[in-house]
């Protein structure tokens, strides 16, 4: 069940505006793997990459795991998580 429907009388803009903001992301993160290559894949690893983030925001909020929070964010920042995913650049 969705969040709106669990919530009675929650603002539905509230949801158009967060829907706005992960767009724009997931845009942005599209054109960085275009810009390095990635055309075809591209918006797959920008909403792996979005996705993973998410998760890591709202585990951070939920559990307060510091180490993990750090681990996930190193992971992140280095790419590991994407080095299966990213087909060879010629």
């Amino acid at each position: 069940m969705a969040v709106r429907q669990r919530i009675p009388g929650l603002d539905h803009t509230v949801f158009d505006a967060a829907g706005g903001l992960f767009t724009l992301f997931r845009d942005w993160l599209r054109e960085q793997f275009v810009g390095l290559g990635h055309e075809t894949d591209a918006d797959a690893l920008a909403m792996h990459v979005l996705t993973v983030s998410q998760g890591v925001a709202t585990l951070a909020n939920a559990i307060r795991d510091e180490q993990f929070i750090r681990r996930e964010v190193e992971h992140l920042l280095t790419g590991r998580h994407l080095l299966r995913q990213l087909p060879p650049h010629p």
